[in-house]
């Protein structure tokens, strides 16, 4: 429990700060002696951020202590399930690869067969049409047929069979990456327009460092750059 002279000095905190709000709301700076009075307030702003310091600090430190001695707790207790997970998952997927691999290469040589099938029908056929042609004496109409390439009928594409079986709350998906091997290339793929301007992303703390590094000399083609004028303010 929150004892009562903490509480008191918490509402006398909150009260002050709701004060603090409404002066900083009503504050104006329109000449060099309101100036002055802005900087005496933000004097007295850190007074009331130590004090409110102070107050929470030593509580703070003491709820991070526990929060700390908790979380290192449950990391202990979690890290070797997490690490257990993680290596029957990628013995799962290893597994699942090497089967996919498996289907993929039957559905291949089924798909071949298939179509080495489908040749030899056409190939038969051909012939007898031939055969046929030569039987009603048309040995012209014969000599034609043998000389066309024989159609094999088409073959629909043999899909690989699933690899993985059904198991009751475990599922696998394909989860497509990319990685960056030539950020050159990737580059002018997208000042040539193969490439969509999204791949590419600024770097923020880069750009704020060629600012600071060159100032008003600075010049980078679709970059703006600019300075703000920081107010510091110490007790």
């Amino acid at each position: 429990m929150t004892p009562p002279t903490a509480t008191v000095e918490t509402d006398r905190v909150e009260a002050e700060v709701h004060e603090l709000t409404i002066r900083s709301q009503a504050l104006e700076v329109i000449d060099a002696a309101s100036y002055e009075t802005a900087g005496e307030f933000l004097r007295g702003l850190k007074g009331y951020e130590q004090n409110v310091r102070d107050l929470l600090d030593e509580a703070i430190q003491q709820a991070h202590a526990t929060h700390k001695t908790l979380t290192g707790k449950r990391k202990v207790l979690l890290d070797p399930a997490k690490a257990a997970e993680k290596l029957v998952k990628v013995k799962m997927a290893t597994w699942v690869r090497a089967e996919e691999a498996k289907a993929a290469e039957a559905a291949r040589i089924a798909e071949a067969a298939a179509q080495a099938e489908a040749k030899r029908q056409a190939e038969e056929e051909q012939l007898a049409a031939a055969a046929e042609a030569e039987a009603n004496g048309d040995l012209a109409e014969a000599e034609a047929i043998l000389c066309e390439e024989p159609t094999p009928a088409p073959v629909a594409p043999i899909a690989p069979k699933p690899a993985a079986p059904k198991v009751s709350g475990v599922s696998i998906r394909k989860v497509w990456k990319a990685q960056v091997t030539d950020l050159l290339e990737l580059v002018k793929a997208v000042a040539a327009g193969t490439a969509p301007i999204t791949l590419l992303k600024a770097d923020p703390a880069a750009l704020n460092s060629y600012a600071k590094s060159w100032k008003e000399q600075a010049a980078l083609p679709g970059v703006r750059v600019w300075a703000d004028d920081v107010v510091a303010a110490g007790r």
